[in-house]
């Protein structure tokens, strides 16, 4: 407790006693009954404590603050720092014109979501597509592919594939389609 409330809690004992005459018992406080002199002298003192305490409230601007700052904290804790959200990820997928191949389009699926067309003929015999997601981790993906290839005869034939699976995905990770026997994947590379 402050000097400033010390001074005017006192002082308001003294005039409260003052008042009443005293001749009361709190607990283990026992205050005597007082005549008319000491009444005065009483109400006065105590008049003269409160006024200090107030005057040293007041003359103290800094420790005012201080404590009202602590107040101000302890009725308005501050809030909790949340944690940082995950950092997102980019990686790559390559798709890259095989031997027999005129020409592909390629459209890939994360968690249900289209992300990316790659598109490669003999022109552009390798496309790239950087995808953006939110976070690190096991991702899901469908791949749908049509394209023209030679046949044994050196005649185009229009095939179409389709192929899905789960990939770990960290920052700059880069995969590849690939035809395999159990459809297109996507493989680490």
């Amino acid at each position: 407790m402050s000097m400033e409330m010390v001074a005017f809690i006192f002082g308001c004992a003294l005039v409260l006693i003052g008042i009443i005459g005293g001749g009361m018992e709190i607990k283990e406080l026992k205050v005597p009954t007082i005549s008319g002199l000491t009444r005065i002298i009483s109400i006065v003192v105590g008049v003269g404590f409160i006024g200090f305490g107030v005057e040293l409230l007041h003359s103290n601007p800094q420790q005012t603050a201080l404590q009202g700052a602590q107040v101000q904290r302890a009725l308005n804790p501050p809030a909790p720092v949340a944690p940082d959200p995950p950092k997102q990820v980019e990686f790559k997928v390559v798709n890259e014109l095989a031997p027999t191949q005129v020409s592909e389009d390629l459209r890939i699926f994360v968690q249900g979501q289209w992300v990316a067309d790659l598109v490669i003929d003999q022109k552009r015999p390798t496309a790239t597509a950087t995808i953006t997601l939110p976070h690190a981790g096991s991702y899901s993906y469908a791949l749908f592919a049509e394209g023209i290839f030679l046949d044994q005869f050196g005649q185009p034939q229009r095939q179409q594939g389709r192929g899905d699976g789960v990939i770990e995905v960290s920052n700059e990770s880069v995969f590849a389609e690939e035809i395999t026997p159990h459809g297109i994947r996507l493989l680490a590379r």
